[in-house]
């Protein structure tokens, strides 16, 4: 028996994380739960289970939150940029020479990836903003056609 995706978007959270996004109303609903059988194993398996649910909250936090997620890639980037160039700028600054120069090179290439990764985070989260934006909008002319449409069946009837 397969067991459906952990991201399924037929049941379950993935459809409430959606309506919290949109500002709809949630309800809770009561659900029974029983004891496992006696006897029973769990069929949950602790590291790639563990691993399943932590790349999905990545990706929740990315997807929802992208500039700070982001902003973390570049900060780590840029920090490990530093730690690479600080010993070659030194020893250039003493010397006048670039011994390491493929250390330089990566360091270098790693601090653009730096400033990438943060400009992404930057568009992802202005492109987010404007989505929802679009859709309060939508959602603003929707009910003003329906209570408009209200209104007139309304005046019909009488």
């Amino acid at each position: 028996r397969r067991r459906p995706p952990l991201r399924s978007h037929r049941r379950g959270w993935p459809q409430w994380r959606g309506a919290l996004d949109k500002n709809f109303a949630l309800t809770s609903i009561p659900v029974g739960y029983r004891d496992r059988p006696a006897g029973s194993e769990s069929k949950l398996n602790t590291f790639s289970d563990g691993f399943k649910v932590l790349r999905t909250i990545a990706r929740l936090y990315k997807d929802y939150r992208p500039l700070p997620f982001f902003s973390i890639i570049a900060g780590i980037l840029m920090v490990a940029a530093l730690l690479f160039l600080c010993p070659v700028l030194t020893e250039y600054l003493h010397t006048g020479l670039v011994p390491r120069l493929p250390t330089f090179v990566a360091a270098c290439f790693m601090a653009l990836f730096s400033l990438q990764s943060f400009i992404c985070g930057l568009i992802l989260d202005t492109q987010g903003k404007m989505h929802r934006q679009n859709f309060e909008l939508q959602m603003t002319i929707l009910s003003g056609m329906y209570h408009a449409a209200q209104t007139t069946d309304n005046e019909k009837a009488k």
